[in-house]
């Protein structure tokens, strides 16, 4: 599948506010692929309108995603010397989340699973899944007993898993869904009452520097703040327990730890707009400057 401004294209209005009052800021992004990056002025919510289909996404996350992405990454020995140390884990030992074994822990995006290895690492008796489209990936993921329980999590794979995981991970993937809230909402139903859902994103009050070069991606639909952050979680059966704006391991992303809420969440939304605004502009006014542009080239050659 070839990256290019000919495939099939759909419009979006915001998901969190229904406005379809947005600004344009971007007509290409990494790889100078041509895409739609907007922010919207009711919010603050960044999103790419119009984008891709469900079907031209399916489509380049099973046979294409890996090529532009995960480059020099399937090797399994690899990752589970690497899952000896693992970030998530660390957070979540951190924060006093890991009380139980065995844990059934379901990773949605999963990747090759280096994740998951951290779980397994921590207990041989932990239980793991994945939802991931990477047809290479499959193999990996198999090869230390993860099940793979669907390559789409947007199909009715929830329906087979009532109240069945103690974890659920999302490391850079909300940002990747068509639909973000729909499936938060069917997360909610798969979630032990007592579970945890841990979801990491990047931070685009952070995105001073290789804007146009690297944040802004075809693949990315959604693009989150603190702000826009929690105006999402408000809408859905979630509430957040922690919130960290980066640490040590990045200092460019959200990472959350949520849980399920029985209370009523107040609807209103908090806007970022113009706050939003102009740290993208900024970041794209420096992404322009002659030094940067000759820095990234350099990187690109010494990359091939």
């Amino acid at each position: 599948m070839k990256i290019s401004s000919e495939i099939e294209q759909e419009s979006i209005t915001c998901i969190i506010c229904g406005s379809s009052d947005s600004e344009l800021l971007a007509k290409k992004g990494r790889n100078d692929v041509s895409l739609n990056f907007r922010i919207c002025k009711g919010c603050g919510l960044g999103y790419l309108s119009p984008r891709w289909t469900k079907q031209a996404y399916n489509q380049y996350y099973a046979t294409e995603y890996d090529k532009h992405y995960r480059k020099d990454v399937f090797d399994l020995q690899s990752i589970l010397e690497q899952a000896k140390k693992n970030v998530v884990v660390e957070r979540f030992q951190n924060s006093n989340f890991l009380n139980s074994e065995p844990l059934s822990v379901l990773e949605i995006g999963s990747g090759e699973g280096r994740n998951l290895a951290g779980f397994k690492n921590v207990s041989s008796e932990n239980n793991l899944y994945a939802i991931e489209p990477s047809v290479q990936s499959h193999k990996i993921l198999e090869g230390f007993g993860v099940e793979v329980i669907s390559n789409d999590v947007d199909d009715d794979w929830h329906l087979k898993y009532p109240k069945k995981f103690d974890v659920i991970i999302m490391r850079h993937v909300l940002e990747h869904f068509l639909n973000p809230i729909e499936v938060l909402n069917n997360l909610g139903k798969v979630l032990k009452e007592d579970g945890v859902l841990y979801i990491a994103v990047p931070n685009c009050f952070k995105a001073t520097n290789n804007v146009q070069s690297s944040w802004i991606r075809v693949v990315h639909t959604f693009y989150f703040n603190p702000i826009s952050f929690k105006n999402l979680i408000d809408k859905t059966p979630f509430k957040i327990s922690e919130l960290h704006e980066g640490d040590q391991h990045n200092n460019n992303e959200l990472f959350a730890f949520l849980e399920l809420n029985t209370e009523t969440t107040n609807s209103n939304h908090n806007n970022c707009f113009e706050k939003q605004k102009e740290v993208f502009m900024q970041g794209m006014s420096n992404d322009a400057k002659p030094l940067n542009k000759v820095k990234r080239a350099i990187t690109k050659i010494m990359n091939k």
